[in-house]
């Protein structure tokens, strides 16, 4: 089964909240067998600390990369620096520091917007990338988050399918027109770009 590498903010509004993404993970777990790693970064320095920590785990033991930030257009994920101010990474970083190193795998933007003006197949060709997907408008983190558990559980169910052959046709499978995702992968502007 497909392991499941996630990152995720720091903290998503302020010190005191406990929104996360892990709720969702474990009820994978509890319903797939789905294994995850879970892992809190709210700097860059941490960001780096755990794709480099992702990087030397074995690729096809958690070979989805889970990205859980605030996010913006441009492969954006927002990060805070040390003295809490707001601190940007775009695709760019990401792909520097995840050169050739996601063979086999893929990576989901989490947050709102972050698939938006970016020509990702450069993106896929240096890091090796099965697919990268995630959602090109502002996202809801309660319907994103169903989608994602509806996502996720299609691409760690089925161990007989490679990544690549998941990612390749989950839009056909999952979303297509008879399919009872469609109408919300539709509404938080979910896209998937699959490497050649």
């Amino acid at each position: 089964m497909h392991g499941i590498y996630c990152i995720e903010t720091g903290g998503w509004y302020d010190d005191t909240d406990r929104t996360s993404v892990r709720p969702m993970l474990q009820l994978l777990e509890n319903l797939y067998g789905a294994r995850y790693i879970h892992r809190d970064a709210a700097t860059k320095g941490e960001l780096v600390h755990y794709l480099m920590k992702w990087k030397n785990l074995n690729p096809e033991g958690y070979p989805i990369l889970y990205l859980g930030f605030h996010g913006s257009e441009g492969g954006a994920i927002r990060l805070e620096t040390v003295d809490g101010q707001e601190d940007w990474v775009n695709h760019e970083f990401l792909t520097g520091h995840l050169d050739s190193s996601c063979a086999d795998c893929m990576v989901h933007f989490g947050s709102c917007g972050s698939l938006t003006g970016v020509d990702w197949s450069a993106f896929l060709e240096r890091t090796g990338a099965s697919a990268v997907s995630g959602y090109e408008k502002e996202v809801d983190f309660s319907e994103s988050a169903a989608f994602e558990l509806a996502y996720f559980a299609y691409l760690v169910w089925d161990d007989s399918k490679s990544l690549t052959t998941a990612a390749s046709t989950v839009s056909s499978e999952m979303m297509g027109e008879c399919r009872p995702y469609r109408g919300l992968s539709s509404h938080l502007g979910f896209v998937m770009h699959v490497g050649g």
